[in-house]
C-alpha cells in the first residue's frame, strides 16, 4: 500500500515537472522518496530553498552531498513521500515561479 501511495506521488511530481521544463531530475524508482534535480547553471540552490521556503516549498540545497571545496550550487532534492499528491502540482507551480522570478532578476543584473 504505502509503496503504491510512494509510486503514484512519484508519478505526479514527474508529471508536474515535466510540464514546466525547468528542470532536469532523476528518481529511483523502486524505494526512492525523492528527486535529485539539476537547476540551471546559473541557479543557486540555497537561495531557492529560502525563497521557495517563503511560499510555504521546502527543497533541500545539494550543494551539501558534495565536495566542500568547490560544490555545485544548482543542485536540489525534492521529497515525496510527506506530501499529499493533491499538493505537488500546485508545489511545483510555485517553485517554478520562484525559479522564474530569480531568472529575471539575473538577466537584469
Amino acid at each position: 500500500r504505502l509503496r503504491r501511495h510512494l509510486a503514484q506521488r512519484r508519478s505526479v511530481l514527474q508529471v508536474a515537472m515535466d510540464e514546466h521544463g525547468m528542470f532536469t531530475q532523476a528518481a529511483s524508482h523502486f524505494g526512492g522518496t525523492s528527486f535529485w534535480v539539476k537547476g540551471p547553471e546559473w541557479l543557486d540552490a540555497r537561495e531557492l530553498a529560502a525563497r521557495a521556503r517563503e511560499q510555504g516549498v521546502l527543497i533541500e540545497p545539494g550543494d551539501v552531498f558534495f565536495h566542500p571545496d568547490n560544490p555545485p550550487l544548482n543542485y536540489f532534492r525534492l521529497s515525496y513521500s510527506a506530501i499529499s499528491t493533491d499538493r505537488i502540482g500546485p508545489g511545483i507551480a510555485r517553485l517554478a515561479a520562484v525559479i522564474d522570478e530569480m531568472k529575471q532578476a539575473q538577466s537584469n543584473i
